[in-house]
């Protein structure tokens, strides 16, 4: 008896020190710290494959900056695929757009792609209404579209209960339009907000339709790296526009979404 109660002590402590084993190598894969390490030493050893692999897993684990995206563009860029590397540019621009060094990395990136289109030039008032739909959040826009309707109940008690009828129909009037049409920006706001609305193609090239079906007829022709505006979509087809105004119909499939 003393002989098996020693055999399953013996066991038990080997178990207990293989689980605390695991779970320590499990901790270490998980740990943002340690994994960021891991793919910050597997770059500075020229191993691009796997520092993608580690910086990739850090971003399933929901955590994005500037840094992370940059080195995840860095390595893309040393194993040469140029629209994943200008994709993870582009997002670490969003988070630092002043960094030098991610504009640097930005614009090297893109004088290795074939496309280079002449952008149209905007109307000041289309430019203008775009900075300026872009003053508050929706969350912003939703707060003026209540106010503005409160101020127009207010108006039409006025009309009902004084003698200044004129002026409360014509305010309250004005009011529930302003109402209306600041909540009309706040769901244009939350749909930018929710909706990607500018992708990388990160196919060599592609086909753009002149629909958003297969059998569509073919319209034009565009390479890996060039940035997109996103229009719509239908299904697994985005709509997109090209900086030149040409516009046609890819698959989800070919866009990686900034």
């Amino acid at each position: 008896m003393k002989k098996d109660t020693a055999v399953s002590c013996l066991f038990l402590k080997i178990t207990l020190v293989l689980l605390v084993l695991s779970a320590g190598n499990l901790f270490a894969k998980t740990d943002p710290k340690a994994l960021f390490e891991h793919a910050n030493n597997a770059y500075k050893n020229n191993n691009y494959t796997l520092s993608i692999q580690l910086y990739d897993s850090l971003l399933n684990l929901g955590i994005a900056n500037a840094t992370l995206h940059y080195n995840l563009g860095n390595s893309y860029f040393k194993t040469n695929q140029i629209g994943k590397s200008i994709l993870q540019y582009e997002k670490a621009h969003t988070f630092e757009p002043e960094d030098e060094d991610i504009l640097y990395n930005l614009n090297l990136a893109n004088s290795k792609i074939v496309d280079h289109f002449v952008a149209v030039p905007e109307l000041k008032i289309v430019s203008w209404w775009r900075s300026f739909t872009k003053t508050f959040s929706s969350t912003g826009w939703g707060i003026f579209a209540i106010l503005f309707a409160w101020l127009a109940l207010l108006c039409f008690a006025l009309y009902l209960f004084t003698s200044y009828k004129g002026l409360g129909i014509t305010l309250g009037i004005f009011l529930v339009l302003l109402s209306l049409g600041t909540y009309a920006l706040r769901l244009k706001v939350s749909r930018c907000e929710t909706e990607p609305n500018t992708a990388i193609l990160l196919s060599p090239s592609v086909y753009v339709k002149s629909a958003p079906e297969q059998h569509s007829t073919d319209v034009f022709v565009i390479h890996e790296g060039v940035k997109l505006q996103v229009k719509d979509h239908v299904g697994s087809w985005y709509k997109i526009r090209l900086a030149d105004g040409k516009v046609g119909w890819v698959e989800k499939n070919n866009l990686g979404f900034i």
